[in-house]
């Protein structure tokens, strides 16, 4: 009898690890009054799972909070997880393992999950990654090569992506050899691409997304391809705000414009006229005519040719018409109140001109910091004896008899 009671607890110490590695979990859902869900899938050492067999389950320390197999989507041809997640409160700190069927092992995942009552993440489309080890986030995306032309030269500008080719290179029939971060793919209006067996038409620009190896980023590129000599103008013909200009002018190095006072400059509609078929940019994004943006004074517009060889950039500078009388206000919109004898004070020109005019400070919220009839060039930051601090403040100047304001912003550093 002592004999078989050595022979069968060699038998179940024998059998223990491989029982302990059947993914044999369970979640009481009763215990719990809370849910949350995800539509994931599962990754091993880099390999997608991709069997009914395969399991992940979420926990809070070693107890159960939700586990599910994985279900084959014939529509997209993947093998996703729908994992209900249970838990009585807010914030709860969560951890995954994943059983892999084939090798009938349990693995432990590194990256955790935040509990948020009722939240869901990822869809079919973009899944949630439940990965061991991490999967890559980059979305870096380039054409290395056309198959059928050569590239002479390209370049970035944001997500923009721009090639150009020789002269009498056809457009229209451009095979793209793309180069992606690791396990990152592409898409167009939801398709997945790859290295193009078909010719592309490149004749207009092509909007593609990549989507990164965890599923968990996407980005939109925009590419470009034009012929050597195609159109290398780089001029701007024509620039407004909101179809408003009093009095304009632009030369090789600025575009000046002459706005009525009062005018705000932020989420306005732009719009110009540059040379045909070049591309305008603003803080290095590309725009387009009768697109709303948020200017600043000094920032600089870009012309970029349609050849991509010439570029030429703009300094935008407006003006507005002052406050009636031929006074044109111009304020400091930077001071830094250190007593260093360098912009220690908000300084405003003609003030001569202006001693009937109010002139009020304040803050985003509207609380007023300083208010005086006429100003003597001596406003330093302080508001009742203290400094400010570091950020944007807001200014106008009224003229009393006509009701005619001008406005502005002031950011204080030090």
């Amino acid at each position: 009898m002592k004999k078989l009671s050595i022979l069968l607890l060699g038998i179940f110490y024998l059998t223990f690890p491989t029982l302990a590695q059947n993914g044999n979990w369970n979640v009481n859902v009763n215990d719990y009054q809370y849910t949350m869900s995800l539509t994931a899938f599962i990754a091993v050492d880099g390999e997608v799972l991709q069997s009914t067999e395969d399991k992940v389950a979420v926990f809070n320390g070693s107890t159960c909070r939700g586990v599910t197999n994985l279900i084959y989507v014939e529509a997209i041809d993947k093998y996703l997880a729908y994992l209900t997640i249970y838990s009585n409160s807010n914030n709860e700190e969560l951890s995954f393992k994943i059983y892999k069927s084939n090798e009938d092992k349990e693995v432990e995942v590194q990256e955790t999950i935040t509990f948020a009552i009722d939240e869901h993440y990822g869809d079919v489309f973009q899944s949630y990654s439940i990965a061991e080890p991490q999967l890559s986030t980059s979305v870096e995306l380039e054409i290395e090569s056309f198959n059928n032309v050569e590239i002479l030269d390209s370049y970035q500008i944001e997500d923009s992506l721009f090639y150009v080719v020789d002269f009498d290179a056809d457009l229209t029939n451009l095979y793209p050899n793309f180069s992606m971060s690791e396990g990152a793919s592409m898409y167009q209006d939801r398709v997945q691409m790859n290295d193009s067996s078909v010719g592309i038409n490149f004749t207009d620009s092509m909007v593609v997304d990549v989507m990164s190896e965890d599923q968990s980023t996407m980005k939109t590129y925009t590419i470009f391809v034009d012929n050597r000599f195609a159109n290398d103008q780089t001029e701007i013909i024509y620039f407004a705000v909101d179809g408003i200009i009093l009095d304009s002018s632009i030369d090789d190095e600025r575009v000046w414009l002459l706005l009525p006072f009062g005018t705000q400059i932020s989420d306005v509609t732009v719009d110009y006229e540059i040379s045909e078929n070049a591309y305008l940019y603003y803080q290095d994004s590309l725009i387009n005519s009768g697109q709303k943006l948020n200017l600043t004074l000094g920032d600089t517009l870009k012309v970029i040719s349609e050849n991509l060889a010439n570029e030429q950039s703009y300094v935008l500078d407006i003006e507005f018409n002052g406050l009636g009388d031929g006074v044109e206000a111009q304020a400091t919109n930077v001071i830094t109140p250190n007593n260093d004898g360098y912009n220690d004070y908000w300084i405003v020109n003609e003030i001569d001109r202006l001693s009937e005019a109010k002139f009020q400070i304040y803050t985003i919220n509207g609380t007023i910091l300083y208010e005086s009839i006429g100003y003597d060039n001596t406003w330093n930051g302080y508001y009742k004896g203290q400094p400010l601090p570091v950020g944007n403040y807001y200014y106008q100047i009224t003229n009393n008899a006509t009701g005619e304001f001008f406005s502005g912003e002031i950011l204080i550093v030090y």
